[in-house]
């Protein structure tokens, strides 16, 4: 696991209420948005993200950007991306399976395992949800419907209902590699 120091802590979320702009931005219906108190929200952690709660893997797995609409919705905020996620997954130990779509000017279209949205991840979830002061442990797959499955393993430290360590790990494969010669 990689802490992660106070200032990139995730800060207070803040709500998004156009559930038709996120739909269309990232091809679902508006009635697949949200669950058990999961509503979509915008969590900043160094970077921000719009994170996206879906009622089903299926939702997920049928998510699709419409360039058009995620340039408006992403850029008219400023964000790194929209993580759209569901509880659950197709491993049976995974608590959440997500897929990042990255805003047209960070020039990713979809992320095989974002470790920064990740990292932001706690904010949405002591928002959506309530937890006991300790340490608590997720397992979150991503990049399945790429091809390429990828494991995060998140963990967050909740003092008097407040973050105070968040920490990420996961396993990385080498995409590429070079040299600049000066």
């Amino acid at each position: 696991y990689a802490q992660l120091a106070a200032p990139a802590l995730p800060e207070a979320p803040r709500q998004v209420s156009d559930v038709d702009a996120i739909a269309a931005a990232i091809g679902v219906d508006p009635a697949d948005i949200g669950f058990d108190g999961h509503r979509p929200n915008l969590v900043k952690a160094g970077n921000e993200f719009l994170f996206v709660p879906l009622n089903s893997l299926a939702a997920v797995s049928k998510s699709m950007i419409n360039p058009a609409a995620r340039e408006k919705l992403l850029d008219a905020e400023g964000l790194v991306g929209a993580f759209v996620y569901c509880r659950g997954g197709v491993s049976a130990t995974a608590a959440f399976h997500g897929r990042m779509f990255g805003s047209p000017a960070s020039g990713i279209i979809e992320d095989p395992a974002t470790g920064s949205a990740v990292a932001a991840f706690p904010g949405q979830l002591v928002t959506s949800e309530t937890f006991e002061d300790d340490t608590h442990q997720w397992h979150i797959e991503q990049g399945f419907e790429m091809g390429r499955a990828r494991d995060l393993f998140l963990e967050a430290d909740l003092v008097s209902g407040t973050l105070k360590a968040v920490r990420v790990g996961g396993h990385a494969v080498t995409v590429s590699h070079g040299m600049i010669e000066i």
